[in-house]
C-alpha cells in the first residue's frame, strides 16, 4: 500500500466513525463522481440528468469545484461573464451553456456552493454534486459512481502508480448506484472482464450500462442541428481520453472524419492554437471543425472557429443489467418525490 492510499483509507475511517464532520443541506443532493482520475463522462451524465429531470418538471440545481476555474470565492455561473470557462471552469460553462435554465453554483467547498445556490433559489428541489464522489463532508442522498468501460478492468491500481484516486473496493461500496459508461464504445472483453469484477467485489446495488452516441451536430455559431455532415471533417478535442471522442466519431456514418486533432485536458485556447487548427483545416483539404461542447464553450470568441465549427452532441442510452429492470431516472424521481 502506498502513502497516498493510506492517506485516503485513514480519510474515509474518519468519515465513517463520524470523526470528521457532514453537512447537509435542505435538499435532496446527488453525487455524479468515479473512483478513477478523469475521463469517465462525469459531466456528460450531469448533462444528461439535467436534460430528463427538465422533462419532469424538477427544479434542479448544479454544484461543483469548477475545476481550473480562477474564481476568488463561491458564485454563480454566469455566460455574461467575458470569460466564462477561464473563470468558472470549461465543463460548468458547458453545462450553464445548454442549460441556460438550471442555476450553478462553483465554490472549493462543495456545501458552501450549495448554501449559495439554495439561499438564492430556495425552489430548487434537487442538486446535483458535480464530481462529488470522494468528498464526503457533504451529505448525499445518492451516490452515483461512473465506471469507465473503455479502461482496462486489470489494471486498477491507486495514485501515484495508477488513474485511481482510492482503493476500487472499498470506494465502490459506498456507492448506491453504478453506472458503466461508454459501454458501446468498449470491447467486449472488457465489458465483461468490468461485469466480473462488480461480481467479485459483491455489489448489490442498481447497475446501469450507458451507451454515449454522436446523433446529432450544432453549429457553434448558428445554432442549426444536423443528423448529418457533408464534407470532409476535421475533428479536435482536449479531453482527458480524446481518443474516445475520435473513435465514436469514426464509428459514425453522419461524418467523414479525416482527421483528430488532440490537446490536453482542459485546454486553455490561445493565439498559436487557433493558428495551427487553421493551417491543419487547410493542408488537410477541411471542409470544417467538430469538436466537443466541453471545447466550444472556450472558443465562442473565435469568430474564424464558431463559423466553421459543428459541436458534436453526446447523446446518451441508459440501460439496466443484471437483471436489475427499473429505470434510471425513475430512481432519481423517487428520491424528490417518493
Amino acid at each position: 500500500m502506498n502513502l497516498y492510499s493510506m492517506i485516503m483509507r485513514c480519510r474515509n475511517q474518519l468519515y465513517k466513525n463520524k470523526w470528521l464532520k457532514t453537512s447537509r443541506l435542505s435538499c435532496p443532493v446527488i453525487a455524479v463522481g468515479n473512483i478513477s482520475v478523469g475521463g469517465t463522462g462525469k459531466t456528460a451524465i450531469v448533462d444528461f440528468l439535467l436534460s430528463e429531470l427538465k422533462k419532469q418538471n424538477v427544479k434542479v440545481g448544479v454544484i461543483s469545484r469548477g475545476y481550473k476555474g480562477e474564481y476568488k470565492k463561491t458564485t454563480e455561473v454566469s455566460l455574461e461573464h467575458p470569460n466564462p470557462s477561464k473563470e468558472f471552469g470549461d465543463e460548468v460553462s458547458m453545462l450553464k451553456w445548454k442549460h441556460n435554465h438550471a442555476p450553478i453554483f462553483v465554490g472549493k467547498k462543495r456545501v458552501d456552493a450549495g448554501l449559495a445556490l439554495l439561499k438564492k433559489y430556495p425552489d430548487t428541489e434537487l442538486i446535483l454534486a458535480d464530481d462529488a464522489y470522494q468528498h464526503q463532508s457533504l451529505y448525499r442522498d445518492l451516490n452515483i459512481c461512473l465506471l469507465d468501460m473503455t479502461e482496462d478492468p486489470t489494471d486498477l491500481k491507486v495514485l501515484p502508480f495508477g488513474r485511481l484516486r482510492e482503493d476500487f473496493a472499498p470506494a465502490l461500496k459506498r456507492a448506491d448506484l453504478v453506472l458503466m459508461t461508454k459501454a458501446n464504445l468498449s470491447s467486449t472483453e472488457n465489458y465483461q472482464s468490468w461485469m466480473g469484477v462488480l461480481e467479485d467485489i459483491n455489489f448489490q446495488g442498481p447497475v446501469y450500462k450507458v451507451n454515449f452516441f454522436n446523433n446529432k451536430f450544432i453549429h457553434l455559431k448558428t445554432h442549426e442541428t444536423k443528423s448529418e455532415l457533408q464534407g470532409r471533417a476535421l475533428a479536435f478535442s482536449g479531453l482527458a481520453k480524446p481518443e474516445v471522442f475520435a473513435g465514436a466519431l469514426k464509428k459514425n456514418s453522419a461524418i467523414n472524419l479525416i482527421e483528430a486533432m488532440a490537446f490536453k485536458d482542459h485546454m486553455s485556447y490561445n493565439k498559436k492554437h487557433i493558428e495551427s487548427l487553421l493551417v491543419s483545416k487547410q493542408q488537410l483539404s477541411a471542409d470544417f471543425f467538430v469538436t466537443t461542447a466541453k471545447d466550444a464553450i472556450k472558443l465562442l470568441n473565435e469568430k474564424e472557429i464558431t463559423e466553421n465549427t459543428w459541436v458534436a452532441e453526446l447523446d446518451l442510452e441508459v440501460l439496466g443489467v443484471s437483471n436489475y429492470e427499473a429505470q434510471f431516472i425513475t430512481e432519481i424521481i423517487g428520491i424528490i418525490r417518493p
